[in-house]
């Protein structure tokens, strides 16, 4: 009876403790739960590619999330006990006191949590983050297709496969990146897939034996992914030894060309590159001229400077058939006189991140601006600004502002923003600059600062039809290239004579406000390609003086300076394109010859009252000459009453090219020297005579050249 009693005492004594025995043991919990709270932390930092967590950290955090349950229980059976019975848990509690002390001590894990994974077999994939719609769209895309089972063999048109797998590289146990190269063969991709799954080749194994060696241990992995980077031809699969994709297996090809490839990186020389990320002035998902993008580059000096614009125009081209071949761009539009390319927006992204470093832009083009860049944006590093066509901006920049201060900066594209002005001081700051695009503005003048400007190449201001004021551009001398079409200034800027660099120059004013162009304002010896004054009169002698002239547009005063003009290219090359007027201002133009890319003379007369004749032959005789023109495509004549043949009596232009003739208002035409090797009906020859008549009256050269024109009318 007293032993019962003791036994009775000893149970109610643990009942009045069994709230601190519990107690001590929830702290010891919250001590516990603390210390894993700490290891996730550290497992989050250490868990990186290519590891995995200890197998001891693993079973540590199983038996901490095991001995969590266990304690809720007791104390939920404890809670349920009656005061009689709740004394006998307290061996329990006691128990679980100690396994969670014992798990305290565990976890403190002083070497580290983490071990290598040799699941993950592999390189450690570096890659440029990308941003955008484009990059969402097309990750999405290729993650859609890796996790199809249908699906084996995936290709990739670019780079961001990388990009994908490093966002969801924990989904596949083995991923195995190879890149490739011009010269890789089988030998070399077998070598390289086999040190990444740990495969060893004796030396004298032959590349048969080293396909089966790596078959068979693919075969057995677990879901695993290899990728073939930058491949430059077809490879034979069964021959490196990669097993065909299966449902828990894939295949991913990458090129950076539809052709196979080159990448940005691969482009080396870094004016290509910067080529490249000049496409990235303009606004997304727009088409950009060739011609306009090309004398962007020749502005920037990333042009080899030669002696012809054509040429360093066609070097230029060059330039641009390797980024289109290369994929960085892509055709947008082609015409038979004009391309236009564009950048994808996943290119484009991966520019801008490039561009937000080194070489510093900033690239605002075409986002419907409002307000203009604070002071902050306009950063000392900058090297390109590109704010183009925003078209309600209106200020450039706030007057109470100080000005920018661009050192370095050498673009800066403003057209198309609906500028009414530019504060006077605000290129004070911007001593390196090149490029400076204010083109379809409504400013009525430019700063005076502009005329400190001396490295500016290329000044642009076309279709600012509310320009009226320039200042002084003696101080220019490195510019090469001046646009004031469609402007509405008066006279021609003053200090012209100073510009012995300028190369292309564009006075074709709005409703020909300049009316004369004096002579002496240009530099001695000139460097002129391109000239364009429009009606604006001036002297045959000045533009024949013009020894590198390649295009020319303007009004001679009369058919003498037409002839001073003619008579300066003896002994020397005329310019490959010309359209002339001669007379007052407001006359039909009278001479046109052009050139367009495929060197192709689109030849044409017009409105001379006077002229009897078009090609002069220097002697006549019973012989008859021969004018050979392979590249004559088009002829026109029209309103030329005195007009009696095209040339002498004595000759024949051979014209092999010949498309299109067009004869209007020339009623004493009476010969046409025209031959051609073969006319068919069919021939793509397009006749516009006035008169079906007309063409039975002219005296034809060719007879079966009359005779099938006849048919075609």
């Amino acid at each position: 009876m007293e032993f019962a009693l003791n036994k009775i005492d000893n149970y109610l004594d643990n009942n009045r403790s069994i709230n601190q025995l519990m107690n001590d043991l929830k702290r010891k919990v919250m001590e516990l739960n603390g210390m894993k709270e700490d290891t996730d932390s550290r497992m989050s930092v250490e868990l990186l590619p290519r590891k995995k967590p200890k197998r001891e950290v693993q079973i540590w955090l199983e038996n901490v999330e095991r001995i969590n349950g266990e304690v809720q229980s007791l104390n939920e059976r404890i809670g349920e006990s009656s005061t009689l019975t709740r004394g006998f848990r307290a061996d329990n509690v006691l128990k679980r006191t100690r396994v969670v002390e014992e798990l305290i001590q565990q976890g403190k894990f002083e070497e580290g949590l983490v071990v290598d994974n040799p699941q993950w077999i592999g390189q450690v994939l570096s890659t440029t983050r990308l941003s955008g719609k484009g990059t969402k769209a097309c990750m999405e895309e290729i993650w859609k297709c890796l996790m199809d089972d249908e699906v084996g063999k995936i290709g990739v048109w670019g780079w961001v496969v990388r990009r994908v797998l490093l966002s969801y590289r924990r989904t596949f146990d083995i991923v195995i990146w190879i890149t490739a190269s011009k010269e890789t063969s089988i030998a070399k991709l077998q070598k390289d897939i086999a040190s990444q799954i740990k495969v060893t080749f004796c030396g004298d194994d032959c590349e048969t034996r080293r396909a089966g060696m790596l078959f068979e241990t693919l075969s057995w992995k677990s879901r695993f992914v290899v990728i073939l980077a930058d491949i430059w031809e077809e490879v034979s699969f069964e021959k490196v030894g990669i097993p065909e994709p299966s449902t828990r297996s894939k295949l991913v090809l990458t090129t950076r060309s539809l052709d196979v490839r080159f990448s940005y990186d691969s482009l080396k020389d870094p004016k290509l590159q910067h080529c490249f990320l000049s496409c990235t002035l303009y606004p997304e998902d727009w088409g950009i001229k060739e011609r306009e993008l090309v004398r962007l580059w020749i502005a920037e000096e990333l042009v080899e400077e030669m002696d012809s614009w054509q040429a360093e125009f066609d070097r230029g081209r060059a330039i641009m058939n390797r980024l289109l071949n290369n994929c960085l761009l892509e055709v947008f539009s082609e015409t038979e006189d004009e391309r236009c390319v564009k950048m994808h927006d996943l290119v484009r992204d991966m520019a801008l991140h490039i561009t937000s470093a080194k070489p510093r832009f900033f690239v605002k083009a075409g986002m419907g601006l409002w307000e203009p860049p604070n002071v902050q944006e306009w950063s000392e590093n900058l090297e390109k600004v590109s704010l183009m066509r925003n078209w309600e901006l209106e200020v450039l920049y706030p007057l109470e502002m100080s000005p920018p201060k661009c050192p370095i900066l050498t673009t800066l594209l403003l057209c198309r923003c609906g500028i009414k002005s530019i504060p006077e001081g605000f290129f004070s700051h911007m001593d390196g600059l090149k490029v400076l695009d204010v083109s379809a503005n409504f400013i009525e003048s430019l700063p005076n600062s502009i005329s400190n400007l001396k490295n500016l190449t290329a000044l642009l201001l076309a279709n600012c039809f509310r320009l009226r004021y320039v200042p002084s551009l003696s101080n220019l001398r490195a510019l090469k290239e001046l646009d004031l079409g469609g402007t509405d200034i008066k006279e021609v800027p003053h200090g012209m004579q100073n510009l012995s660099s300028l190369k292309c120059l564009n006075l074709n004013c709005r409703i020909s406000n300049v009316h004369e162009i004096p002579n002496g304002i240009f530099p001695r010896p000139s460097c002129l390609q391109e000239l364009n004054v429009g009606q604006a009169l001036i002297s045959g002698k000045e533009v024949g003086e013009l020894k590198k002239l390649e295009t020319f547009e303007g009004a001679f005063y009369d058919f003498h300076n037409l002839n001073a003009y003619v008579q300066a290219f003896h002994g020397r090359e005329e310019p490959r394109q010309y359209f002339i007027f001669v007379g007052e201002i407001f006359m039909e133009w009278a001479v046109k010859k052009s050139a367009s890319k495929k060197i192709e003379l689109q030849l044409e007369v017009s409105s001379c009252d006077q002229l009897e004749e078009i090609i002069a032959s220097e002697g006549r005789g019973r012989v008859t000459m021969e004018f050979c023109i392979p590249r004559l495509k088009e002829m026109t004549l029209t309103y030329l009453p005195e007009l009696k043949s095209i040339c002498s009596v004595d000759a024949v232009m051979i014209c092999e090219s010949l498309e299109r003739l067009k004869v209007i208002s020339c009623p004493k035409l009476k010969r046409m020297p025209i031959k051609l090797p073969q006319v068919e009906p069919s021939s793509p020859l397009a006749i516009t005579l006035e008169v079906k008549e007309l063409c039975e009256s002219i005296e034809w050269a060719d007879p079966d050249f009359k005779f099938n024109l006849i048919r075609k009318l």
